[in-house]
């Protein structure tokens, strides 16, 4: 297929863009995993036949106990690929060794470091790149949020993905923890009790989120009241909002990407509002509060 492409900027300035895109069986060459690779990176491809490893020229792997000879190799690559089921363990160069991955029918599973990767087969049909950081003493996140892992790194942030990647824990007694991922000073919430799942990739942690839900604002409006609560970690859960008025349940309304709360059918005249909510990491509070509704 030619692909052509015509693209202009705002001062009027047009070009055209010729593509030759072939559309065929996949080949797999060396050259697809050029990248800035480091000691603990790894390349990887996902398809529907298997999965693709790009692992430094020092390793070796074994699956299901027999050496596995790799598809190809460069002075910064050995390529091996991975398409019936069982265990691929890695070897270090130091006599140690470890578990590279696990193919199962449908789906494959990755660990790294103290995470994990597990996604079912075709769903990254594109090379992608995976780097573990191990940190120091645990750093914060979004000014509250104490790491308790390193950092994992996968590239490119928007790869062209067929579904979602399972991020999980491997460390025993993490199920407190939330996994995020870090967008600058954010913290963007992608599951909780130790795993997630994401469509797009970046950097992620799992930290641990103990500081429950701020009530920021609650004032009465003519017949309802008006509020704001906000959390900056693993966000308000909507569905654990419980409200009352003058002691009886009243059906709040709760946006979650603004936070504001709100309810409209209350008499003039004061009352006394409470209100009982956790985020997603099940940090729990309470409100309450008199209003004067107009």
């Amino acid at each position: 297929h030619l692909i052509e492409v015509v693209v202009s900027d705002l001062a009027g300035n047009e070009r055209k863009f010729s593509i030759p895109y072939r559309i065929g069986a996949a080949k797999w060459k060396v050259d697809d995993f050029r990248w800035d690779f480091e000691e603990k990176g790894f390349a990887v491809k996902m398809t529907d036949s298997g999965c693709l490893l790009g692992l430094s020229p020092e390793k070796s792997v074994t699956f299901n106990g027999q050496p596995l000879e790799p598809l190809g190799e460069s002075s910064e690559y050995r390529l091996f690929f991975l398409s019936e089921q069982g265990k691929a363990i890695i070897g270090d160069g130091m006599d140690r060794e470890f578990l590279l991955a696990e193919v199962t029918p449908d789906s494959f599973f990755l660990p790294f470091g103290d995470f994990y990767l597990r996604a079912r087969r075709g769903v990254a049909l594109y090379p992608f790149f995976v780097f573990v950081m191990e940190e120091g003493d645990p750093p914060r996140i979004a000014g509250d949020l104490e790491v308790a892992t390193g950092r994992l790194i996968l590239l490119p942030e928007r790869p062209p993905l067929r579904g979602k990647f399972e991020i999980g824990l491997r460390k025993i007694g993490g199920k407190d923890l939330c996994l995020f991922r870090i967008n600058g000073d954010r913290a963007e919430f992608r599951g909780s009790a130790s795993r997630g799942y994401t469509e797009d990739f970046g950097v992620f942690a799992f930290a641990r989120d103990t500081i429950p839900p701020e009530l920021i604002r609650l004032i009465g409006t003519r017949r309802g009241l008006y509020g704001v609560i906000e959390d900056r970690g693993a966000g308000v859960d909507p569905f654990s909002l419980d409200v009352t008025c003058d002691g009886q349940w009243i059906p709040a309304d709760y946006d979650p990407e603004t936070g504001e709360l709100s309810y409209r059918g209350l008499e003039s005249g004061g009352h006394r509002i409470e209100i009982r909510v956790s985020d997603r990491a099940g940090n729990e509070t309470g409100f309450s509060k008199y209003i004067v509704v107009k």
